[in-house]
């Protein structure tokens, strides 16, 4: 709550410099490299620019894009299995498929969670998994935005090797991630869940195990 209110106030013309600043800085060492940056958000499921400078500031993509030879993000992030049990079947929720406002439709066949949150600085990997929930389900149900209404407990770390990353092409991505399993009760069972954002409109569907 105090991140939202504080992100309301205007900031300090040093801080919109710096902001600037960052902004020139990566789009100079993207032209180094030659990535067709113009074209992210346009085709499949890239993101814009913005968003990977909105990534950076808050600390959830490092890239120490001044060094020439660096073209590996690292992403700390938390990836959370939600589950229900109907008369005694276990469900597991799963990112079904993705709407981009370009077009693209993106299964996600592959995944192997049912969503995933980028720490930013200053979170615990319980803090941004709490933050995924209320962001990622909120919007179907507002009891995750109440931390008390399931049960969250972290089931392990594990690391992923350099792969390439869908959001910003050609650019790979290793990936830090602390895995949670999140158990919820009836009050907050849909049979489906749909979040929209400004790029795209994710939907899930329950899968049994």
């Amino acid at each position: 709550m105090e991140k939202k209110m504080l992100a309301t106030i205007a900031e300090p013309e040093n801080v919109q410099a710096a902001h600037a600043s960052l902004e020139d800085e990566v789009i100079t060492a993207l032209r180094r490299r030659n990535i067709p940056f113009e074209e992210w958000g346009k085709v499949g499921a890239s993101k814009p620019l913005y968003k990977l400078i909105e990534s950076l500031k808050e600390g959830e993509v490092k890239w120490n894009y001044n060094n020439p030879l660096d073209n590996t993000f690292h992403i700390d992030s938390t990836v959370i299995h939600v589950r229900h049990s109907i008369d005694d079947v276990e469900y597991e929720l799963r990112e079904y498929y993705r709407d981009f406002i370009n077009g693209y439709r993106d299964f996600r066949r592959e995944w192997d969670g049912s969503m995933s949150e980028k720490m930013k600085t200053g979170e615990t990997d319980f803090d941004t998994a709490i933050r995924g929930l209320a962001e990622e389900l909120g919007q179907s149900e507002p009891g995750f935005k109440d931390r008390n209404n399931y049960s969250l407990s972290k089931l392990r770390n594990e690391g992923r090797g350099a792969r390439p990353t869908k959001s910003y092409p050609p650019f790979e991505a290793i990936y830090y991630r602390h895995i949670f399993m999140c158990v919820i009760p009836d009050k907050l069972f849909r049979s489906e869940y749909t979040l929209i954002d400004p790029l795209k409109t994710t939907y899930f569907k329950w899968l049994p195990l």
